[in-house]
């Protein structure tokens, strides 16, 4: 994938490492809805980051990560507070969440700047 991947993009790659592998696991335990979750999920297949995998009962069609997935994921993590901020609040809840859990920090930052809001960095 020669394109950066949005936050979204991210986030969902993120829950998928994280279990929540069907767009009805990534709704209600992710918060991402079907409307957003299906599109970016055909676009990361697309692009060979993730596949699908197993359906289950009720037609639940289940996602895992790729290799080359997981290395995108890591790459984008790490250079997650240097990418630009987004603008809607749902995108910068996505990367707030994003920098929380996986401890992600711009080199020597203490805060980030959002919209004129300053997030305090974990130490």
């Amino acid at each position: 994938m020669t394109r950066s991947l949005s936050v979204l993009e991210l986030f969902v790659l993120a829950m998928l490492r994280q279990g929540l592998t069907t767009p009805y696991r990534l709704m209600v335990d992710g918060s991402v809805s079907l409307g957003a979750s299906r599109p970016v999920l055909r676009r990361l297949e697309q692009a060979g980051l993730v596949r699908k995998g197993s359906r289950g009962g009720r037609r639940k069609q289940e996602f895992n990560l790729t290799a080359t997935g997981r290395a995108a994921l890591s790459r984008g993590l790490r250079n997650l507070p240097a990418s630009a901020m987004p603008a809607d609040a749902e995108s910068v809840l996505r990367l707030v969440a994003l920098m929380v859990v996986y401890g992600q920090r711009r080199a020597g930052a203490r805060s980030w700047r959002c919209s004129g809001v300053i997030l305090p960095s974990r130490r």
